[in-house]
C-alpha cells in the first residue's frame, strides 16, 4: 500500500455520487481538522464549510454548489492550489455546465479528462 495522499475535489456533488460507489465499511465523514497532520491551518479553514470524507488514502472534499456556502471561483482556485501542495495527487470532478468555478478548475489543471455521453442529443448540444 502506498503512502501517497490523494484528494478528490468534487465540484459536482450529486445524491449518492462517489460515496455510494465506495465500500461503506472503509468510508467515513471526517472533520477537516482531522487532516491537520498534513494540512496547514489556513487550508483546514478553507475546508470548514465543505463535507470531507476519508476512504483509506483517498480524501474526498464535496464542494456544495447552488447554496449560500458555495465558493466563489477565486475560492475554488485557492482550494485547488492549496490542496495540490498538501496531496500527492489531486482530481477535480467538475459539473457538466461550464460554471466559473469549473473554468477555474480547468485553468489550474495539468491534465484534463473529458467524459462524454455518446448519444445524438449530447452531440447536438455540444
Amino acid at each position: 500500500m502506498s503512502d501517497e495522499r490523494v484528494a478528490l475535489l468534487d465540484l459536482d456533488p450529486q445524491p449518492g455520487g462517489i460515496p455510494a460507489l465506495l465500500d461503506p465499511a472503509n468510508f467515513r465523514q471526517i472533520s477537516p481538522t482531522a487532516l491537520s497532520s498534513f494540512l496547514d491551518e489556513r487550508l483546514a479553514d478553507l475546508l470548514e464549510n465543505h463535507l470531507v470524507y476519508s476512504y483509506g488514502p483517498l480524501t474526498i472534499i464535496r464542494v456544495e454548489s447552488g447554496t449560500e456556502e458555495a465558493p466563489q471561483p477565486e475560492e475554488v482556485l485557492r482550494l485547488i492550489e492549496e490542496l495540490s501542495l498538501a496531496f500527492d495527487h489531486m482530481y477535480v470532478d467538475c459539473p457538466a455546465p461550464m460554471t466559473p468555478a469549473a473554468q477555474q478548475a480547468l485553468g489550474a489543471a495539468t491534465l484534463i479528462l473529458f467524459t462524454v455521453i455518446p448519444d445524438m442529443q449530447a452531440l447536438i448540444t455540444a
